[in-house]
C-alpha cells in the first residue's frame, strides 16, 4: 500500500493504489448518467464497467421457474479491459415480469422499471471476504 496524502483515501486495485478525496461517493448527474452510461450503451461504445453478457437466472425452491435475474457489474478507471479494475462490484436483481403476477397497472411498471442493487468491494481473488457497502 501506498502513502496515503493527509484527506485522502487508498483504494486498492489490481495495478496499484487509486486515491479518493475522504468522503468521496459515486453520484453521477443526470448528464453525466446519460453520457457516460446510457448513450454509450445505446451506441455500443465502452462503459466505465463491465457487464455480464448474460443475465443469471435465479430460480425458485423446486428450480423450475425463473423468480428474477441478476446482473453483475464490476467498475473500472479507465475503459474495460486496459482500465484499473476496483474492487467495487454491484449486483442488480430484477423480477421476472412472466411469473410474477399482477394486474394492477401501476405494479406491473413496477416490476418493469424497478431492480434492487447490492454494492459490495470485495478483494478479488479472496471471494471469501466481501463486505456489502
Amino acid at each position: 500500500m501506498s502513502d496515503v496524502p493527509p484527506g485522502f483515501i487508498a483504494i486498492p486495485t489490481e495495478h496499484g493504489d487509486l486515491f479518493l478525496a475522504i468522503g468521496f461517493k459515486f453520484a453521477p448527474k443526470d448528464v453525466e448518467l446519460v453520457k457516460s452510461y446510457l448513450k454509450n450503451k445505446v451506441y455500443g461504445r465502452s462503459m466505465p464497467c463491465e457487464v455480464a453478457e448474460r443475465d443469471n437466472q435465479i430460480l425458485d425452491m423446486n428450480h423450475d421457474k425463473v423468480l428474477a435475474y441478476k446482473n453483475v457489474l464490476v467498475f473500472y478507471q479507465g475503459d474495460s479491459p486496459n482500465g484499473v479494475m476496483s474492487k467495487y462490484v454491484v449486483e442488480e436483481y430484477r423480477l421476472n415480469p412472466k411469473v410474477t403476477a399482477a394486474h394492477d397497472i401501476n405494479i406491473r411498471n413496477n416490476i418493469e422499471k424497478l431492480v434492487l442493487c447490492k454494492v459490495q468491494f470485495q478483494d478479488i481473488g479472496d471471494h471469501d471476504e466481501e463486505s456489502t457497502v
